[in-house]
């Protein structure tokens, strides 16, 4: 995808690779619409982006919160933004053993790194679709292919994702949707 002229959302734009992404496509003309639970880490975000010349529409957004991330979406094409790509970087992580970890952590991961990208995927599948296609993408992990210990709750919602990005593509490769996932290794941002 030419990266230059585009309309991108990016969640998980207040820190790590969300953040690093916003501000690396801020400077190419882009418009940006950022999301994070982070109010104050988004708002540094923002600052950086627009100090390189992007416009940015800024949302803080749960993405546990299914509502609000419909809410979201449907604010965001009513302001005539055209959203050309979605990288979706917003998760939580688990580092206990499975045995140990309590059931309501399991669904709490789930409901952020799985449903919350599901529930922003859909929102927005429509209305790309209707624009001509463009390019839908996730954070993963090697722990989404590939069970890894202490990790069982956070390698189940990546192993969800790719399954379901799987199909995505599968059923809407002819309307010029295109999935990556982002598997990266040690990442320092």
């Amino acid at each position: 995808m030419d990266f230059k002229g585009k309309t991108i959302w990016i969640t998980g734009a207040a820190s790590g690779m969300g953040k690093a992404l916003a501000i690396e496509l801020a400077g190419a003309g882009n418009k940006l619409v950022l999301s994070d639970r982070d109010a104050e880490g988004l708002k540094l975000t923002v600052n950086a982006a627009e100090n390189k010349g992007s416009a940015c529409y800024p949302i803080v957004l749960d993405m546990s919160d299914s509502d609000a991330i419909y809410k979201a979406a449907e604010e965001v094409i009513q302001k005539g933004y055209r959203i050309d790509a979605l990288y979706q970087f917003a998760g939580i992580s688990q580092r206990s053993k499975a045995v140990e970890t309590p059931l309501e952590n399991d669904r709490k991961i789930m409901e952020i790194n799985f449903f919350g990208v599901v529930a922003l995927t859909k929102a927005l599948l429509p209305h790309i679709i209707e624009n001509g296609g463009g390019q839908l993408a996730a954070a993963s992990s090697l722990v989404g292919k590939f069970g890894f210990p202490y990790r069982s709750a956070y390698a189940a919602s990546k192993h969800a994702l790719h399954g379901f990005f799987e199909s995505v593509v599968a059923e809407n490769h002819q309307q010029h949707i295109r999935v990556s996932m982002i598997i990266g290794g040690r990442i320092n941002t």
